[in-house]
């Protein structure tokens, strides 16, 4: 691994690992208040790492390459390496989640490639609370909810239909009927019976089997159905879509936003710096366990960024795990000398969770 000509002092890759800390968790705290923010946090926060490593390496006096960041040429054996071990690497991790999912989270498994299928992101964004007559729908941990509301107790309330392009199963939560009226053109009736009353389509039927909608269409002929991003007048339908075009969006965005970013920050700035500060009396990296004490030490530093880092206004404890992968990316950057190879393999082990996670119920 190439190292920068200049030597570090302790306070250096510290102290900026102590900015991109607190300025992470300050734009987290921030993101709920500022709808922009939220919409573009992963974007903003990739910038934070690539900006301060960016800033960092020329205030130095250094090169990018010096860090192993250097991007002008990708070689075919950096790309064939991240791709071997994210290959090596899938099978075992998809044993092991699902061996966690089922003994340890005591989750069921219905595995489809209907699970795949997701609704538009803008859909979890719940709209306003209603005030009028209408509906409004959105979509929380893969369920779609719409809540109908009827104040007027005097008129008799106008049911929402719901007509989708294969069976459903639409359940009442507590107060409604949800029938189906039409088996060919999968169609159901959702009727209020209260002033607010809401109805969910969870990602399985009543038979435990996954759904398999690509689309479906709302509409209430005498009140508006409002979304976090849209609006259907009385009588007009919403059509809501459900499908497979988010694992390209998501593939491309943990590969230039997420992985890219935090490999430029940990194994390509900080990992670099730190190999400086950790070597023997021979100038050679002090190891342990056949890893750089580098390595272990910026694994750490990537795991306590992700623990502290409040997801959902949550500290959620089991995102410090990602110490483990961290360990096999550090690896692989001093193995190739870029960070190249580890952001192929740090994106695919990204997109390993989300592709099996959807199975689990």
């Amino acid at each position: 691994m190439t190292e920068p000509a200049s030597p570090p002092r302790w306070r250096e890759p510290l102290g900026i690992f102590v900015l991109a800390l607190f300025g992470v968790i300050a734009l987290s705290l921030l993101s709920p208040l500022v709808p922009l923010l939220s919409q573009n946090l992963v974007a903003i926060v990739g910038l934070v790492f690539f900006g301060l490593a960016h800033l960092t390496i020329r205030r130095i006096g250094a090169s990018p390459a010096d860090f192993g960041v250097d991007l002008d040429r990708i070689p075919l054996r950096q790309i064939l390496f991240g791709l071997g071990v994210s290959a090596i690497v899938f099978p075992l991790f998809a044993l092991g989640n699902h061996l966690w999912e089922r003994h340890a989270l005591e989750r069921d498994f219905h595995p489809s490639i209907h699970n795949l299928r997701q609704w538009s992101p803008s859909l979890e964004r719940r709209p306003p609370e209603l005030q009028d007559d209408g509906a409004r729908v959105w979509v929380q941990r893969r369920t779609l909810y719409v809540e109908v509301a009827n104040f007027d107790a005097d008129a008799p309330p106008s049911p929402l239909i719901a007509r989708a392009d294969q069976p459903t199963s639409w359940q009442s939560l507590g107060a409604g009927a949800a029938r189906q009226t039409d088996d060919a053109r999968h169609t159901w009736e959702l009727t209020p019976t209260a002033p607010l009353t809401r109805f969910a389509l969870s990602p399985l039927d009543p038979h435990a089997r996954p759904q398999t909608l690509s689309s479906i269409e709302l509409s209430l002929h005498n009140a508006p159905i409002t979304s976090a991003s849209e609006r259907a007048a009385p009588g007009e339908p919403l059509t809501l879509k459900r499908g497979l075009s988010w694992l390209v969006l998501w593939a491309l965005t943990h590969l230039l936003l997420v992985a890219l970013p935090e490999e430029v920050f940990y194994r390509g700035y900080l990992q670099t710096r730190l190999g400086q500060l950790l070597r023997d009396d021979h100038d050679q990296p002090r190891m342990f366990l056949g890893l750089s004490l580098a390595n272990w030490l910026t694994s750490a530093l990537f795991a306590l960024g992700h623990l502290l880092v409040p997801v959902g206004g949550a500290i959620i404890a089991s995102r410090a795990a990602v110490f483990f992968p961290s360990l096999v990316f550090g690896w692989m950057r001093e193995r190739s000398g870029s960070i190249i190879a580890p952001t192929i393999f740090h994106a695919c082990a990204n997109m390993m969770v989300l592709l099996v996670s959807v199975h689990y119920f």
